[in-house]
């Protein structure tokens, strides 16, 4: 068995909406919350802070939303088929930097997270 570390550090930040929804819609979520999300996602918007000045605000297009109750939930179903698709002799384990070192534990093959969504 081999296995693969896999750095999830900037991966809410490339989170793809539209492949999320279509992911969503796959797993049969409710059509009326898939249908909310492109408007909360589509109103997001940063700028830069340095000292008093304010940058330009920037329209994001990718990623969950930061500190968001579904933003988990989002991420993980849009990874999950990264692991799902590895070969049988690969574990892939997830990290990222600053949370701690990746724990080394073979989940069981074909095991998935899922989340059940009512």
């Amino acid at each position: 068995m081999s296995t693969a570390a896999l750095d999830m550090s900037k991966a809410f930040d490339k989170v793809n909406h539209y492949a999320s929804f279509l992911k969503l819609m796959k797993r049969r979520v409710p059509v009326c919350l898939i249908k909310l999300l492109p408007d909360w996602y589509g109103k997001v918007y940063a700028c830069v802070k340095w000292g008093v000045f304010l940058s330009k605000l920037v329209h994001l297009v990718t990623g969950v939303r930061q500190g968001g109750v579904l933003s988990p939930v989002l991420f993980t179903i849009y990874v999950n088929e990264i692991s799902a698709s590895a070969p049988a002799y690969l574990t892939i384990v997830p990290f990222c930097h600053g949370i701690g070192p990746p724990v080394v534990r073979a989940p069981p093959r074909g095991h998935m997270l899922h989340f059940p969504i009512a």
